[in-house]
């Protein structure tokens, strides 16, 4: 087994995506691509970075030897079960919160529907997006969207 075939073993026994992968070490995809495809290997900073976000060590990486207390995570399968990212925690009780805020907000004033429908709106996008980036990209047209509703309901 070569290093890259450990990585690739390691990433999708932790259900990431090369993407996903890249952003938690901080580099591009397609470098998580060419050490996957040995085309490259990661430096000692990257290779630390790498062995903590797939809770192994660099000499796992490397050698494919397994110290002592530690016992390398490989699977060949799809784990039927994973933990929630914290995103996607936060997102669900943004959920929950907004729409609370717009239930009470139908007794009170209009304008407090709105902002609880705008986070309950952010909390699903937030549990349901996995990358950084596409969630800034989500993010922000959300708020572009909501800023535009309040303009034309206060007009």
């Amino acid at each position: 087994m070569t290093m890259g075939s450990r990585i690739v073993a390691l990433r999708k026994g932790l259900c990431l995506s090369q993407e996903d992968m890249a952003d938690k070490i901080g580099v591009t995809r397609q470098a998580v691509s060419k050490w996957e495809t040995d085309v490259s290997a990661p430096d000692g900073y990257n290779l630390i970075a790498l062995a903590e976000v797939l809770n192994t060590s660099v000499e796992y990486i490397v050698t494919g030897k397994v110290i002592s207390e530690q016992k390398a995570k490989v699977s060949d399968e799809t784990p039927s079960t994973h933990k929630r990212s914290n995103l996607s925690i936060v997102g669900f009780i943004l959920v929950a919160g907004g729409l609370l805020m717009a239930i009470i907000g139908m007794f009170l004033s209009e304008i407090w529907c709105i902002i609880g429908g705008v986070v309950a709106a952010i909390g699903l996008v937030c549990a349901l997006v996995k990358s950084k980036r596409s969630l800034l990209i989500a993010l922000s047209a959300l708020i572009a969207v909501a800023v535009v509703v309040v303009i034309l309901l206060t007009c």
